[in-house]
């Protein structure tokens, strides 16, 4: 089973128990959304349509300003808080920069597993959302953005069961909390 786009980072001293599970994209409006969406149990169904995704109260709803802006979607099933985070067109150089920054001595004191979910859509989807988002046409990003997704919904779960599976494999690996 391939983690491609999955990350575990380790606090570098003693961890606390939990996790945190970041789901991250070029502007935290599609394609994490969805994905915490359906890590959080909140985009079910055996169909989902543009118009399913549509109606997610955060879907397509941050502004370009806000890239780098983490945030919190909600609690999963294992007690473990998930969140949204826009990286902007370099995601890759600043996710590097944002666990370099959480590797110093004091700044996490749990693992956070960083999902990259923009990779789990097509270029159709992220013309939709750069139609959107990025050139203010809402009226025909929106839908299209949301109709693209809704047709790689499968390939978008099976990414959330391989973060889940990490998550419970990162649970039964967690070191035990230090008693004092």
């Amino acid at each position: 089973m391939s983690n491609s786009g999955i990350k575990l980072v380790y606090p570098s001293g003693p961890a606390e128990p939990g996790l945190r599970v970041v789901y991250y994209c070029y502007g935290s409006a599609h394609s994490s959304i969805v994905c915490a969406a359906i890590h959080l149990g909140r985009l079910t169904g055996n169909r989902v349509r543009g118009r399913d995704i549509v109606q997610l109260a955060d879907y397509d709803a941050t502004e370009p300003w806000s890239i780098g802006t983490v945030y919190f979607k909600g609690v999963d099933d294992l007690g473990h808080p998930v969140y949204t985070l826009g990286l902007g067109p370099r995601r890759k150089a600043a996710l590097e920069a944002v666990i370099a920054l959480l590797a110093l001595p004091g700044f996490q004191t749990v693992p956070i597993l960083f999902a990259e979910a923009l990779s789990q859509i097509g270029p159709v989807a992220r013309m939709g959302g750069a139609l959107s988002r990025r050139y203010g046409m809402v009226k025909w990003g929106r839908p299209l953005s949301a109709w693209a997704i809704a047709r790689r919904i499968d390939e978008m779960r099976s990414f959330v069961d391989r973060v889940r599976e990490t998550e419970r494999q990162a649970a039964i690996d967690a070191p035990a909390p230090l008693l004092s």
